[in-house]
């Protein structure tokens, strides 16, 4: 269903050509589907009395998927060994229903979500973990900045520790807290921060307007001893200020940017940038790839329970995760919505995959033909149909605007279209020489 996406659930088991799905029909009745739908849970809730509920609730606001959950994230860590580069960023799982943990954003596409901080893979976008945001009841340990603690969480695992990563954060995260807990657990860092947090040398940060505005490649560091480490402190000037902390040195690499001349011309302009934000450039936005994937497929029918909205959007991030599998260890190239395909074929019990409802081009003549005779087929189809030599009104016209490959074998693209057979057809050459001719009267189509 987030692949044929219709705007009424119930429209799947219509019998209406413009909105059924045999697929779904077949696989499943709408009423056992919807008792199912309506049913689903992980923790039986039946088990409990309301007081008892309530303690649970004001505890984990998630406390019916929360075993789930905690499972899920242990088994993505598991299976996948990451690249160099991490990421921590939040992701946002859209819901505009009831529940205390609801958070609204207007800068967000999805301004009503549940918040849940993720660690990803930098380069492949691969979940690795993540937890439920729980607002003031977050279990966080006293003396713990809030923004420093999805990455204490998130990193703590010994396998992430001492094994040469670098991970890159956006400025919400990044303080000297985060940075001194990362140099204690052997993970290196690139990561933007705000200039008025504590420990920034705020004399060297450029201002983003008036006279102190700096030029444009402008870049000045600084560093600080912390233990037996240094943390650099960077800030470079682009369109804007960009202020970097890092555990190592930055150099000067070359950048070309886009800028209007004096006379009104836009052309390229070369200038000075550091390095560590070009690595952080390149290591950053995991989870905002992970979202942008999940969004093209993702199942969005509107529901009033939280648990189902949850449960449908990881069951997205379980196949993303597995596409990523998938290629990487059989290195294979698959397109996400061809791995959705044929993940769906084989959960529904399908040994091969079934003729696609919506495929224009097919290989079995007689098939076709049952379902519409005027349908656009291959050449090698149309060969073995000799109802095109039936005589009739065969028609050449020309199509505006668009053009298609000659079905009479000669390779060639052409305006020109049978109305009768609704196949293009080159008409240029006499007799044989004549591609709409030799299709309405030969047996076999090669020139």
């Amino acid at each position: 269903m987030g692949i044929v996406c219709l705007p009424v659930l119930k429209w799947h088991w219509s019998g209406a050509l413009f909105s059924g799905s045999t697929f779904v029909q077949n696989c499943m009745s709408k009423h056992r589907f919807a008792s199912i739908w309506s049913n689903i849970h992980y923790v039986n809730t039946a088990a409990f009395t309301a007081t008892e509920k309530k303690a649970k609730k004001r505890a984990n606001g998630f406390w019916q998927l929360s075993p789930w959950l905690v499972k899920l994230a242990a088994n993505f860590g598991a299976y996948y060994h990451p690249s160099q580069c991490l990421d921590v960023d939040e992701m946002s799982i859209w819901f505009k229903g009831r529940h205390h943990l609801r958070f609204y954003n207007p800068n967000k596409p999805e301004k009503f979500h549940f918040k849940a901080f993720c660690l990803n893979d930098g380069r492949s976008g691969y979940l690795l973990d993540f937890f439920m945001y729980q607002g003031s009841a977050e279990p966080r340990p006293a003396g713990t900045s809030a923004t420093a603690w999805p990455v204490i969480k998130l990193l703590s695992p010994v396998r992430y520790h001492d094994n040469g990563f670098i991970l890159s954060t956006d400025n919400w995260y990044t303080s000297m807290e985060t940075a001194h807990f990362l140099l204690d657990a052997g993970i290196h860092f690139n990561c933007t921060i705000k200039t008025n947090r504590s420990s920034t040398p705020k004399h060297l940060a450029f201002k983003k307007t008036g006279r102190g505005k700096k030029a444009r490649g402008t870049m000045v560091s600084a560093s600080t001893d912390y233990k037996e480490h240094k943390i650099y402190w960077t800030c470079w000037q682009d369109s804007k200020p960009v202020t970097v902390l890092s555990s190592y040195a930055t150099y000067k690499s070359p950048v070309e940017r886009q800028q209007k001349s004096a006379e009104g011309v836009w052309g390229p302009v070369v200038f000075l940038r550091p390095t560590v934000v070009e690595h952080y450039n390149w290591g950053m936005g995991g989870t905002d790839q992970q979202d942008q994937l999940a969004s093209y497929y993702r199942y969005e029918h509107k529901t009033i329970y939280w648990t189902h909205r949850i449960i449908s959007h990881f069951l997205m991030s379980i196949t993303l995760n597995a596409h990523i599998l998938y290629k990487e260890k059989m290195n294979k190239k698959m397109a996400l919505v061809d791995f959705i395909k044929v993940l769906i074929n084989q959960l529904a019990g399908f040994e091969k995959p079934p003729q696609d409802e919506f495929e224009e081009d097919s290989d079995d003549s007689s098939a076709e033909s049952e379902v519409n005779p005027k349908r656009r087929r291959q050449s090698k189809t149309w060969e073995a149909d000799l109802s095109r030599i039936v005589p009739s009104m065969h028609c050449p016209t020309i199509v505006k605007g668009g053009r298609g490959k000659c079905k009479a074998g000669c390779g060639k693209f052409t305006q020109m279209k049978c109305v009768e057979c609704d196949t293009f057809l080159c008409c240029t050459g006499e007799k044989l020489e004549n591609c709409f001719y030799r299709f309405h009267h030969c047996k076999k189509l090669d020139p």
